[in-house]
């Protein structure tokens, strides 16, 4: 009898076991924002879009972005801060292509990894803006990736993390720019922002 009970209790265990390893194994990870106030902002020098096709590069001399999160522990990755708005100035490219840029919509800010020590990883995604210009004009949506770094309070928008996320801007309506932009295709950002305040601090848990 007691053998029989042994032979059916080892395999209950061992599913229970395995049931409980994949819950927590599954659980998202939460996260942790500090001393920002509820207040998201930032400023950046040079900017600039790249066109994989064809590697034309258009710039700006500085952007600053303008958001909103919250304090406290226990938060979503997902939708961690929010981009209400962007300005960017002195935007140009080749040939003589002179731009302004016209922010859209709410940019959502996600966090998806953390070190442990300084740098999250994450997305910004529903990004939309227009390009509006005498000699060049389109849509850009899609969606970026970069890092945060709690100790400069440095976000850098890294296009060689795209990859890792599956993060990628396209074109469409393009009008003009002389053939070197076209619906259709996809291009890069980059840059580095220095965000305000200076005590802003994420980690996961």
């Amino acid at each position: 009898m007691r053998n029989r009970l042994v032979r059916l209790l080892v395999p209950a265990i061992a599913v229970g076991s395995l049931v409980l390893g994949i819950t927590a194994h599954a659980a998202p990870a939460t996260w942790t924002v500090a001393g920002t106030g509820g207040k998201l902002d930032g400023k950046a020098g040079l900017t600039t879009l790249t066109n994989t096709r064809n590697n034309t590069k258009l710039t700006c001399q500085s952007s600053a972005v303008n958001g909103t999160t919250q304090d406290g522990s226990g938060q979503s990755g997902d939708g961690l801060a929010k981009i209400n708005n962007t300005t960017w100035t002195s935007c140009s490219g080749p040939l003589g292509i002179t731009f302004n840029v016209v922010h859209k919509g709410v940019w959502l800010v996600n966090a998806k990894s953390y070190d442990g020590t300084a740098i999250t990883e994450g997305t910004i995604t529903e990004a939309t803006a227009a390009i509006t210009g005498p000699n060049c004009s389109g849509d850009v949506a899609g969606s970026a990736a970069g890092t945060y770094n709690n100790s400069t309070a440095k976000l850098t928008i890294d296009p060689a993390l795209n990859a890792k996320y599956s993060t990628k801007i396209l074109l469409s309506n393009v009008k003009g720019c002389f053939g070197l932009l076209a619906s259709g295709d996809e291009v890069t950002f980059s840059g580095v922002y220095d965000i305000t305040p200076n005590t802003a601090k994420l980690t996961s848990p």
